[in-house]
């Protein structure tokens, strides 16, 4: 293992020991997966075919933290408005963050939600989850 992997794995074990130990088991199942895949191939390279014209390497030198909450303000809705494309549905994220009382459910399509992710986990069965990827299945367990 390199050393980049070794910081993301260490990186790993304390996010799933503190906020992360709270998560249904069916998703603390699909982290551990994918960082033992991780763990297992590593950043892809140039050297592989699919990954030829895209260095990943800024990424893999970059060290992440986990952000603990919003730091920024939230804008005032007049500064929204001013910003949006039209009326219709409005999703609004502060840093990275979802913000209910910014954003509009109104002519979203049938089946269609927005919200934060921890918020819909707790509302949502796992059936009603799908994602897409390589090895992940169409539905949670």
């Amino acid at each position: 293992m390199t050393a980049v992997a070794d910081r993301y794995l260490a990186d790993f074990k304390t996010f799933s020991s503190n906020g992360a130990g709270s998560a249904p088991s069916w998703l603390k199942e699909i982290r551990e997966r994918a960082m033992a895949r991780f763990v297992e191939l590593g950043f892809p390279t140039t050297k592989q075919e699919e990954w030829r014209f895209t260095s990943v390497a800024p990424i893999a030198g970059t060290a992440f933290t986990l952000a603990h909450g919003p730091r920024s303000p939230l804008p005032a809705s007049a500064e929204v408005e001013r910003v949006a494309l039209g009326a219709g549905p409005r999703v609004v994220f502060v840093d990275g963050r979802y913000v209910a009382q910014l954003s509009t459910a109104t002519n979203v399509l049938a089946g269609v939600r927005a919200g934060s992710l921890a918020g819909v986990m707790s509302t949502s069965r796992p059936a009603t989850w799908a994602w897409k990827g390589p090895s992940s299945p169409t539905r949670a367990p």
